[in-house]
């Protein structure tokens, strides 16, 4: 990442921060999107769709990169910014324009459809505006192709039924519904209702009562619409998707004045059993009486009618509340009464997939070069030069980092063990792992694990009961509420010696006012001033150390280097317990680390202070330095580049 300059933030997501970039020595532009490592099997499912796309209409894709605790993908620049921004500020467009964007829309999905791809979250702020105005669809993390739901395969994030209820079509919320193209097809609609209206056409402060909308009640006409219009609307938001629009359909309708190109549709057979089980097809004795009698015909009454919404409501509740002791949560919801969920916005994205005790499927695991042909050498291969300390190297072509902590023997042992499991053979992949774990610790016995003596783990064990879809997600260790639910910092400010600044202000000002506001902080804590006023600054400077743009500025400064030496004063366990959780927080958010950190010692000193008296100072300082030590085994292994910096600089951690 240090091939590029970050510029301003132009987005901002639950979690993922998108920037305006510049590639280096270029006047090319990018827009640079920063994804919490949580976030990992998401962005390689969003990653492995998009490098397979090349349409006028598709958000481009150019590289992905990995540092400690972001995902970074470089995507093409959109000036427009997106829908749902326009929107907010036009409210309502006309239908002329509507036609134009649905057009665009309509395009890019009968081309993603057509290469068997349901796309699965179309919605204002997944549709981004280039300078000429034309619409790109980005976004791509929950996407699926047709193959993978026809068997039922999990997703990568390992949720099938996740997306934004607002845009959900009725199916979806019955059991075992299916993502389709007809699904894509409402959404469809949904998105072109709120371009016309500056709404959806089903939206509610309850889950309860959106669901129930969406299920049982008849959409609001656009007043002084077209009939061609209001006939496309119809057609799309048609609760059964067995007699919803199709692609032969939608692509000589009358409301796009010009027809579109014929593209051929692979079928779906998940749909089609769906549609048969609920029996949603009607015969052409129904529709023959159906039409003398003048009667609407709606076969979809059994379906709607399946959708238990309580539960629904129950399970989306758990999964946020679940979701929400993660430490990368910034909220989007919440209860309104028992068993029900509150939606502060239209674009607001929920989980209702219900856990459940064992997981059978794999962890989620990189895309490797044989499924998506991606290249990363090859993507990064003019970006020679990477950041020592705290670079953002490129990803290997499987899109999985080296986390340290394994030596060569071990893992040439497992690739071993890895590459002898025969698909007949009853030993699972999970067993082999064992064995190969077994093998680099020197316990590997016959028969199994000798664990103690006497005590024997068979290597037949159901992986399932060995593995979970969680294991393969790194959660952060400073902060993290699943350790330690820590207060809100709070801070008088009467007390501080100068003006604070909020974030905002800190990340947008110049490089002369920075180190001028830094100076102030630095005098504050590093002067004969009461121990008081100081716990009270760092108290303050705990807020500043959130953001990833500001933790580079902050750690890289020469308020780090005097934080640490004051951390070697043992007299004061107030101050050091302050001093560690800055330095932790820094260390956390943080992707960029100059060579001056590395000659400080402060591995050692941070070592040091796990011998102190109290508690609360063990504990922020042991969750600093396994930070410090995770980001330490990320750093690029490369050889030539070790080479290169071992005259300047060195990391030691014994």
């Amino acid at each position: 990442m240090n091939n590029y300059h970050i510029y301003d933030k132009i987005g901002q997501g639950k979690h993922s921060t998108v920037y305006k970039g510049r590639k280096k020595k270029t006047i090319h532009y990018y827009a640079i999107k920063s994804v919490d490592m949580s976030q990992k099997p998401r962005v390689l499912q969003e990653v492995r769709t998009m490098h397979a796309l090349e349409h006028k209409n598709v958000l481009k894709f150019f590289a992905w990169y990995e540092t400690t605790n972001h995902l970074w993908l470089i995507l093409e620049y959109c000036v427009g910014g997106d829908l749902m921004t326009l929107m907010h500020k036009d409210v309502c467009l006309p239908e002329s324009s509507v036609h134009d964007f649905g057009r665009d829309l309509l395009i890019a999905l009968q081309y993603l459809h057509s290469r068997e791809i349901v796309y699965c979250d179309l919605k204002p702020s997944n549709i981004l505006l280039d300078e000429n105005g034309r619409l790109k669809l980005g976004g791509f993390g929950l996407s699926r192709r047709i193959a993978d739901i026809t068997e039922n395969r999990l997703p990568k994030d390992g949720h099938m039924v996740k997306g934004t209820p607002c845009y959900m079509a009725p199916e979806l919320f019955t059991d075992g519904g299916p993502y389709s193209t007809a699904s894509d097809l409402w959404a469809l609609g949904c998105v072109l209702y709120e371009c016309s209206t500056g709404n959806p056409p089903f939206v509610s402060n309850s889950l309860r009562q959106l669901i129930n909308n969406i299920l049982h009640n008849d959409w609001e006409p656009i007043p002084g619409c077209s009939p061609e219009y209001h006939d496309l609307l119809s057609r799309m938001l048609d609760k059964n998707p067995a007699t919803r629009i199709k692609w032969h359909e939608l692509e000589k309708h009358a409301f796009w004045k010009a027809p579109l190109p014929h593209a051929n549709m692979a079928p779906e057979p998940a749909l089609q059993a769906f549609i048969q089980r609920y029996n949603l097809q009607a015969t052409v004795e129904e529709i023959r009486v159906s039409t003398n009698s003048g009667l609407k015909l709606d076969k979809s009454q059994q379906m709607r009618a399946s959708v238990d919404v309580g539960r629904l409501s129950r399970i989306a509740l758990s999964n946020m509340e679940k979701e929400g002791d993660g430490d990368y949560n910034t909220g989007g919801g919440g209860k309104t009464a028992v068993e029900d969920l509150r939606i502060e916005s239209a674009d607001a994205e929920l989980d209702f997939e219900e856990t459940k005790e064992e997981v059978e499927e794999e962890p989620p695991s990189s895309p490797a070069p044989s499924d998506d042909g991606i290249d990363q050498g090859a993507a990064a291969a003019d970006d020679a030069s990477l950041i020592r300390a705290g670079s953002g190297r490129p990803s290997s072509g499987t899109g999985s980092g080296n986390a340290g902590g394994a030596g060569g023997a071990a893992a040439g042992t497992a690739a071993a063990a890895a590459a002898n499991v025969n698909a007949n053979n009853a030993t699972s992949a999970a067993a082999a792992a064992a064995a190969a774990a077994a093998a680099a610790a020197g316990l590997e016995g016959e028969g199994g694990i000798n664990v103690a003596k006497g005590l024997s783990v068979p290597l037949s064990l159901d992986e399932g009961y060995l593995w979970h879809a969680s294991d393969g997600i790194i959660k952060p260790i400073v902060a993290n509420r699943r350790i330690e639910r820590l207060p809100e910092p709070k801070f008088d400010t009467a007390l501080l010696p100068f003006r604070p600044w909020s974030l905002k202000e800190l990340v947008e000002a110049s490089q002369s006012d920075l180190e001028g506001f830094l100076t102030q902080i630095f005098q504050a804590v590093g002067n004969a001033a009461p121990l008081k006023e100081k716990v009270n600054v760092l108290f303050y400077f705990e807020t500043l150390c959130t953001d990833t743009k500001a933790a580079n500025d902050l750690i890289n400064s020469g308020l780090t280097i005097l934080f640490i030496k004051l951390l070697r004063n043992p007299r004061s366990a107030l101050l050091r317990t302050r001093l560690a959780s800055v330095l932790g927080l820094l260390v956390r958010h943080a992707t960029y680390i100059t060579e001056e950190l590395a000659g400080t010692g402060v591995v050692e000193v941070l070592c040091e202070a796990l011998k102190d008296k109290n508690e609360r100072v063990r504990r922020r300082v042991m969750a600093t330095l396994g930070e410090l030590l995770f980001y330490i085994a990320n750093q690029q292994q490369d050889a030539a580049a070790a080479a290169a910096a071992a005259a300047s600089c060195c990391w030691f951690a014994m």
